[in-house]
C-alpha cells in the first residue's frame, strides 16, 4: 500500500517493443478469464435449480475460484513491474516507459502489435 503523499517507485523500460510479446500474451489470457468468470458467474446467479440438476455445484466453485486466482494472479504480477490493466473489455493497459529521460505512460491496447495509442507523463 502507498502511503498517501508519497510516490510509489514504478519500474520503468527504455524498450517497450521487447517486452509487448509477454504483455500481449498476459492481456489474452486476462481478457479470456474475464469473459469465463463473467459467464461462469451469470450461469450461476440466472440458472441456479437447472445448474444444480446437472453440474456438481462444489466442483464448479472450485473451477470458478482457480480461474479467479489466476485472474488475479496475473493482474499482480503486471502491477508488480508498474504495469497499469484500464480496461479488460478492449485489452487497454498503461506501460511505464522511459522516453528523452522522462519517465511517462505508454498507453497500449491488444492487438495493435507495436502500434501505441498515447503517451503521458508519471
Amino acid at each position: 500500500m502507498v502511503k498517501k503523499g508519497v510516490k510509489a517507485k514504478v519500474r520503468t523500460f527504455d524498450n517497450p517493443d521487447e517486452i509487448l510479446p509477454s504483455v500481449e500474451e498476459k492481456m489474452r489470457r486476462l481478457m479470456y478469464l474475464k469473459k469465463l468468470l463473467d459467464d461462469l458467474q451469470e450461469v450461476e446467479l440466472n440458472g441456479e435449480e437447472f445448474f444444480e440438476e446437472f453440474i456438481n455445484p462444489v466442483k464448479f466453485q472450485k473451477e470458478f475460484h482457480k480461474r479467479a486466482l489466476e485472474f488475479y494472479t496475473t493482474i499482480d504480477e503486471l502491477e508488480e513491474k508498474g504495469m497499469v490493466v484500464q480496461d479488460l473489455d478492449v485489452g487497454e493497459i498503461d506501460i511505464p516507459v522511459r522516453k528523452d529521460g522522462k519517465d511517462s505512460y505508454l498507453t497500449w491496447v491488444f492487438g495493435q502489435g507495436k502500434e501505441r495509442n498515447e503517451e503521458y507523463d508519471v
